[in-house]
């Protein structure tokens, strides 16, 4: 692909993603996708064939986006309880800024089933691997520490915290960035970046 349709390509990817986390699969319309990325719908047809397969990408993009921030974000960081804490306020700081990749992941979790089937199923699949990380850090947290919840316990709330943005329990604890700690009453534990 030649330079200047990988940013045609990446344009759409971009504007899909914003306009899908705003409005949903079913408000946005391929001329507003089209135009937002400042092209015409016979581009969008061209790189992508449908809506739906744009929306398949843009799904893919966003996912693969949130991982790579994720895996930079947590890096350094070896307690998987502080990494699990690391992982929600990653994402309220993303949301701050307006990054709608965020929006549109969590859309996806809460909506898909009113997606068409593939991009329902990537959308699965997405939030699939995101739960599949934040699975085995709460896996691994548990069995440092007996005291913690069940690990399917601590994983779903993990998760909820992450997609449904309730991060005003640490807020309101005076522990802003680490909402599962004082959810979970444990308020700062000392526990640092490694």
């Amino acid at each position: 692909m030649y330079d200047k349709g990988r940013k045609v390509r990446r344009a759409l990817l971009d504007a899909a993603i914003e306009v899908f986390a705003a409005q949903g699969y079913g408000g946005a319309s391929v001329a507003e996708l089209a135009g937002r990325a400042g092209c015409s719908k016979n581009q969008l047809f061209h790189y992508f064939g449908c809506k739906e397969d744009l929306c398949v990408e843009a799904a893919r993009a966003a996912t693969g986006d949130f991982n790579l921030r994720v895996a930079s974000a947590t890096a350094a960081v070896a307690d998987p309880l502080l990494r699990l804490d690391w992982v929600i306020e990653l994402v309220r700081r993303l949301e701050q800024r307006g990054w709608a990749g965020a929006r549109l992941l969590a859309l996806f979790s809460l909506t898909a089933s009113g997606l068409p089937v593939r991009p329902r199923e990537e959308a699965r699949t997405a939030i699939g691997l995101i739960h599949g990380f934040v699975d085995g850090l709460a896996y691994r947290a548990c069995a440092q520490d007996p005291g913690l919840p069940e690990p399917a316990v601590l994983s779903r709330t993990v998760t909820a915290l992450i997609f449904a943005g309730s991060w005003t329990a640490g807020a309101a604890d005076g522990a802003e960035g680490k909402p599962l700690l004082a959810l979970l009453g444990r308020g700062d534990t000392g526990r640092t970046r490694s």
